[in-house]
């Protein structure tokens, strides 16, 4: 996998900002792969350096899937576009920023 574009790694940081909620979703499934702690160093690593890599272990990749399976990126947008916070073109471009994401971690990304 390619590193991500500043536009992915601004959805994927949404979602990896509440720790906790990652921590709770993942050690709550009925098979739990990873637990708390390595679930922890996953998401310390990739606040650390996860822009600039393009080769992460198998607990972080855990983690970005649920950072994008998980994510609350374009809960607002559409009010951020009518209010002027964010331009119709930004919007687009996080689109398809989603749509790589998807693509690249085999994953679906919440648009509403």
């Amino acid at each position: 996998m390619g590193h991500f574009t500043r536009t992915e790694w601004e959805i994927i940081l949404h979602r990896l900002e509440v720790d906790d909620a990652i921590i709770e979703v993942l050690t709550d499934a009925d098979f739990p792969v990873f637990g708390p702690v390595a679930l922890e160093d996953a998401i310390y690593m990739l606040k650390l350096n996860g822009h600039a890599r393009g080769i992460f272990n198998d607990a972080e990749m855990v983690v970005l899937r649920e950072c994008c399976e998980g994510s609350t990126w374009f809960a607002g947008q559409d009010d951020a576009v009518a209010t002027g916070e964010i331009t119709r073109g930004q919007a687009l471009a996080y689109h398809k920023a989603a749509h790589s994401l998807e693509a690249k971690l085999n994953v679906t990304i919440p648009r509403a």
